[in-house]
């Protein structure tokens, strides 16, 4: 509707504006009268067809997604919660944006040469080398590189699976 306008009033401007020579040319007084009448008229419709553009493609448009939530939790709270039911953990947390803190207890890259942070999953000794494997991309590199063991850290991403570890994905150091 909005575009319809505005073509008829930019027709409406163009027939003004001949008219208005005419006019001239003729020395007519009310011809004159009436071009700036037409030309007015175009002038109001293209004024309406641009609004109308405009507020259709606001409404059009979707309001924006707020980030997600992240859920706050410590590595050895979701380690603990896969240890005792998988299937509960992931409806829980899978797939869902996490704010996990915990302790260092490894810094490494895998066999795709993916960095990552292991922190610590459990209170028992052999629970403590088990734990939330955090992989970053490699513009996170140097930041990891100032890390060490033992470091506490706050780290964001996403569960993507379970296996020995809680793996996270796309994560984000935030100390």
């Amino acid at each position: 509707m909005g575009t319809v306008l505005f073509s008829i009033g930019i027709l409406a401007i163009l027939a003004g504006i001949v008219m208005f020579i005419i006019a001239l040319v003729k020395k007519s007084g009310w011809g004159v009268i009436r071009s700036l009448v037409i030309g007015a008229v175009g002038v109001v419709l293209v004024s309406v067809g641009i609004g109308i553009g405009i507020a259709q493609e606001v409404s059009n448009s979707e309001p924006p997604t707020p980030p997600p939530t992240a859920i706050e939790v410590t590595a050895q709270e979701l380690y603990s919660a896969y240890e005792a039911n998988q299937v509960a953990a992931d409806a829980q947390y899978k797939d869902k944006t996490l704010k996990i803190s915990g302790t260092v207890i490894e810094i490494g890259k895998d066999i795709f040469d993916t960095p990552y942070v292991m922190l610590q999953g459990g209170t028992t000794y052999l629970e403590s080398m088990m734990g939330v494997r955090c992989e970053f991309n490699r513009e996170y590199e140097s930041e990891l590189a100032q890390l060490a063991k033992g470091d506490t850290v706050i780290i964001q991403g996403e569960v993507s699976s379970y296996m020995v570890d809680v793996l996270l994905k796309d994560s984000i150091l935030i100390r």
